[in-house]
């Protein structure tokens, strides 16, 4: 009776060994499964978060663009009724004022001109047509 109940001991220890030893490799399966799926995740998210950022980016440019548009076409009527059709200059203070604003616009601009390109452009063209108007109003 005693060699049976060894042996008996002796199988369930085999055998709690071997099913522990397989719960311990489930569960570390598992974490490991589920650290594999989180890296996933974070590595999806990142792309994801990458393209909306893209597409965002664009789309600002692109509204950048079509205020610069409006805003700077508002201005060549002005410098073109002043230089082809003897036009009414506006007043020195106006110009005079927009002139500095958008130097420090510009000065802006240029300090994050990877991202703040289009207002570089907008702000070269509108300098240039204001400064043209200056220089008549001075000279």
């Amino acid at each position: 009776m005693v060699l049976k109940q060894s042996k008996q001991l002796r199988l369930n220890y085999l055998f709690m060994g071997k099913f522990t030893m397989n719960r311990q490799t489930m569960r570390q399966r598992n974490s490991l499964k589920q650290f594999s799926n989180d890296l996933l995740i974070a590595e999806n998210d990142l792309l994801i978060n990458g393209i909306s950022k893209n597409k965002k980016e664009r789309t600002d440019n692109l509204l950048g663009l079509i205020g610069m548009f409006f805003i700077q076409g508002a201005t060549l009527p002005t410098l073109y009724y002043v230089l082809f059709a003897n036009g009414v200059i506006p007043p020195l203070t106006l110009v005079g004022g927009v002139f500095v604003g958008l130097l420090f616009y510009q000065a802006r601009a240029l300090r994050n001109i990877k991202r703040e390109w289009v207002y570089v452009l907008g702000n070269c063209f509108g300098l240039v047509s204001n400064g043209i108007m200056t220089f008549l109003l001075l000279f």
